[in-house]
């Protein structure tokens, strides 16, 4: 559902309550314990013609008349999670072709959900007589994908200053790789690569002090919380949590929920 990509973008609401629709309020999550905050998610249709429409979850904070609305392409509360691009998780497009996603589509298609559920709500309430104005307050990125070739250098740098990898690893890496966007990897490129993620093993890097996972469900290069997806794909892939969420609502996706790898 989620890779490391992540985008967030902070609206000033007075609620969020005022645009998502009553029947995608979540009663009860099964296993969830009693909260004194509102859910939400289900379907947002971005192109009717070939039936296309991406999945959401919204967790209302505890003050939500004066805390901002972040949105998480990719829990705190008042933030809105949408499974982006088409195909991904839960949502899902009628006409097989739409999973061919591009960077572009992806772009045009996360702006329909958000002329569609957000933008509508700032544009009814700005024409409000006497009513606050509603004004996007920021964007924030966080950890982007921006630049393939700074991207990889700075992961081996990180790794290798967390004494994840060793210094042969990392010299041979520095020596033989060229990261970027014109060049090929190499045999001797790939070959320290592969000694990186076997020195690296079940360490989540994004968590150094996390607990090991043994998990064979996962590789290591797969996943960054093997041990917690285990139960995260139980979870959602369990019908009556399906149906909590308004997922998959006609029983037409096929395969299972799973992270994206």
């Amino acid at each position: 559902m989620m890779k490391k990509r992540a985008s967030a973008l902070f609206i000033s609401l007075l609620s969020l309550l005022a645009f998502v629709k009553e029947a995608d309020k979540i009663s009860a999550l099964p296993g969830q314990p009693q909260v004194n905050f509102a859910q939400f998610s289900g379907y947002v249709t971005i192109d009717p013609l070939t039936g296309r429409a991406l999945f959401y979850y919204f967790a209302e904070s505890d003050d939500p008349l004066n805390k901002p609305l972040v949105l998480w392409i990719n829990g705190v509360a008042n933030i809105l999670f949408l499974e982006s691009p088409v195909g991904v998780g839960f949502s899902y497009s009628n006409t097989t072709s739409n999973h061919v996603i591009r960077d572009t589509e992806v772009a045009l298609n996360t702006y329909a959900f958000l002329v569609n559920l957000v933008g509508k709500l700032i544009l009814n309430n700005n024409k409000i007589t006497n009513q606050t104005m509603i004004n996007i307050a920021g964007i924030a990125i966080g950890n982007p994908n921006i630049d393939y070739e700074t991207r990889l250098t700075g992961f081996f740098d990180y790794i290798w200053t967390h004494a994840l990898i060793s210094d042969e690893i990392y010299k041979g890496i520095v020596t033989n790789c060229n990261f970027s966007a014109e060049a090929t990897t190499t045999k001797e490129c790939q070959s320290f690569i592969d000694k990186a993620r076997e020195d690296r093993g079940n360490i989540d890097f994004f968590d150094l002090s996390a607990p090991l996972c043994t998990s064979s469900s996962f590789f290591a290069i797969d996943t960054n919380f093997p041990c917690a997806d285990d139960d995260v794909l139980v979870y959602l892939n369990t019908p009556q949590v399906q149906e909590s969420l308004h997922a998959n609502v006609t029983g037409s996706i096929e395969g299972t929920w799973q992270f994206c790898k």
